[in-house]
């Protein structure tokens, strides 16, 4: 069973050092359209299209450099790396490994306010004024809090004990042929020796689901159903048609219904599995791109 987990992280390492290929080669081809191609778009709007690509590349760049893996077992979720990119310590990369869910945190923090932008350009026009001037560093001061709190509950309170430690250990050993203390890791390790629930695993816990909870409700109220209001106009857009709605939210609809939220509902999957009283071994590789599960 050791050699089909090595394997199959292999495979998905590897689809996901394709997809960071993919967006190095297409992201600045973005960028530029979206900067100077693109001439009926609000600034403001360029602005957070421009950003998510930036943080979405640093995103691909972290886990290109030190693929970060998640591993589900009896109860417990790890991350966890095999590599030591610059020859990095592993309190250094365990550290990188927290920034990079910190980024994926900020990822969902601007498609939040992708829509609140979309949805306030299309029903309450006047509010567009806080995303103008230096009124726009409150959203980079907004998704840059929530990402560094998201990253210092991962880094500070998943930080591997010694009861982590001996418990995670042969797991370890056994699927991936690595010792424990060799590897950069992080794991939130649900219950104690005596079955009790371990206040810094709730800590950590609570920080992700609060956070998700608020960019997961921002969205929810700013996404009307598509096809409600494919009557209303809007004096503010460029050549505005009986039916700007549709083509105004379907961007942002697209791209996260079809591939955002499953792959959030499965990383969302992996953090409360590891709460429930199931035993369990599952391996995925936390990518933007490859994610694939495997099964023991």
């Amino acid at each position: 069973m050791t050699i089909s987990f090595l394997t199959l992280t292999k495979y998905c390492i590897a689809v996901g050092d394709f997809g960071f290929h993919l967006n190095a080669f297409f992201g600045p081809i973005l960028i530029f359209l979206t900067v100077f191609g693109i001439k009926g778009q609000f600034g403001s709007y360029k602005k957070l299209l421009v950003n998510f690509q930036v943080i979405g590349f640093v995103f691909a760049l972290i886990d290109f450099l030190s693929p970060t893996l998640l591993h589900t077992y009896n109860r417990t979720l790890v991350y966890f790396s095999l590599s030591h990119p610059f020859g990095l310590s592993n309190d250094s990369i365990e550290w990188m490994i927290a920034a990079y869910c910190g980024i994926f945190c900020s990822t969902l923090c601007l498609l939040a306010i992708q829509f609140l932008f979309r949805f306030w350009a299309v029903f309450d026009t006047k509010k567009l004024i806080y995303f103008e001037g230096l009124n726009y560093f409150i959203w980079i001061v907004y998704y840059s809090f929530f990402g560094c709190l998201w990253a210092y509950g991962v880094g500070h309170f998943f930080a591997l004990d010694s009861y982590g430690t001996n418990y995670l250990s042969k797991e370890i050993l056994d699927k991936y042929e690595k010792n424990i203390t060799g590897i950069p890791i992080l794991s939130l390790v649900s219950y104690d020796e005596e079955g009790k629930l371990r206040w810094q695993s709730l800590c950590g816990l609570s920080i992700i689901t609060g956070i998700s909870t608020v960019q997961y409700s921002i969205i929810t109220v700013c996404l009307p159903l598509p096809f409600d209001f494919c009557t209303y106009r809007n004096p503010i857009l460029p050549n505005s048609r009986p039916s700007p709605h549709q083509s105004y939210y379907f961007p942002p609809y697209s791209s996260c219904y079809p591939y955002r939220m499953p792959t959030w509902k499965s990383v969302f999957h992996r953090v409360f599995l590891s709460v429930v009283s199931l035993y369990t071994q599952l391996s995925t590789r936390f990518s933007e791109l490859g994610y694939e599960d495997y099964e023991d």
